[in-house]
């Protein structure tokens, strides 16, 4: 089993290889990728992706991860390769209920609808990016019905992100979040302290020591000393700038980091570039012995918040944090 495991996982590092680098043009997409090129780049990813599909739901490769779920289910496995082939027959079952053709077409959909939102975005116009929003769910429903379920439609594509866990699973956590909220927003919303009023208590957002006019290029300036400060390895990593900041891990060795630069805002970019660096360092602490399978990848969406969560709110609000940090601030600003 052991020689029929190592060709399987061969298997399973070219597919990451492909999906990589389908990433990489997402990437340059949502960076330097000139307007004029998505059409071309949505038929170059839809092409990838459907490639990927198939040879992921291909028969060779369904009589290899059969054969080896069946030895798992039988105990011929160790802890290790179980796991491995237990989570790959998971994703298998579910992609295998996937039309090729209807994987082309949502990979196209999402990747022209970028560009599409990034201008109805700086226009602050939603009806430009509506005809498309209605695409996009129309085919996540169709998605949903090949995957099939139980209960709500949503429950199939929720597990896409947290595996088992279904919307009644999450609906009691935003009631008990929405029971403190609404309160506390009220509370925050009378108190003058928080409402930025003047001495006549008269509104005066200039009360807002982050509100002014921040020059973007001092801001990418200061964000790219933050990430040395909080050690990010440049060597292994880069912050760029896109329209909504987020974060694609290719390896361990390359993981890269997107902000947006608000010259309002001095702290959108602050806090999003701490944020990003979270989900940053998660992918770069991943297990390079293990790249192509699933004990290389991230858990789930959930965990890797949380990682993004904690260097933002708890390590990037702290005072301790700024204590070093702050004089540096107010020189470069």
């Amino acid at each position: 089993m052991q020689t029929q495991y190592e060709k399987f996982k061969e298997q399973l590092i070219e597919l990451t290889h492909l999906s990589s680098a389908t990433s990489l043009l997402h990437w340059d997409l949502e960076t330097y990728m000139p307007k004029g090129g998505a059409q071309m780049r949505g038929k170059t990813i839809s092409v990838l992706s459907a490639l990927v599909h198939e040879k992921f739901t291909s028969p060779e490769f369904e009589k290899q991860i059969t054969e080896l779920n069946n030895a798992r289910n039988a105990g011929l496995l160790d802890t290790e390769m179980g796991c491995v082939v237990r989570e790959v027959w998971r994703d298998y079952s579910k992609a295998k209920k996937l039309p090729k053709e209807f994987v082309a077409e949502l990979s196209q959909l999402t990747s022209d609808a970028h560009h599409v939102w990034v201008d109805a975005r700086a226009k602050s116009d939603f009806s430009l990016f509506l005809p498309t929003l209605k695409k996009i769910v129309e085919l996540s429903r169709r998605k949903a019905e090949y995957y099939g379920y139980e209960g709500s439609p949503y429950n199939a594509l929720l597990d896409d992100f947290e595996q088992d866990t279904t919307i009644d699973d999450i609906a009691p956590l935003f009631e008990e979040v929405k029971e403190f909220l609404v309160g506390f927003v009220a509370q925050v919303t009378r108190d003058p302290r928080f409402r930025g009023d003047d001495k006549n208590g008269n509104r005066d957002d200039k009360v807002n020591m982050f509100a002014g006019d921040f020059d973007p290029e001092k801001q990418k300036e200061f964000c790219h000393e933050l990430l040395r400060h909080i050690g990010f390895p440049f060597e292994r990593g880069r912050l760029d700038e896109t329209a909504h900041p987020f974060t694609v891990g290719f390896h361990s060795s390359d993981v890269r980091i997107l902000t947006r630069y608000d010259r309002d805002n001095l702290f959108f970019s602050v806090g999003s570039t701490i944020h990003e660096a979270g989900h940053g360092f998660y992918d770069l602490g991943l297990s390079e012995d293990h790249f192509g399978t699933p004990l290389g990848e991230s858990l789930s969406i959930g965990i890797h918040e949380s990682q993004s969560r904690l260097w933002e709110n708890h390590v990037g609000k702290s005072r301790a944090f700024w204590t070093p940090l702050y004089p540096r601030l107010q020189a470069v600003f």
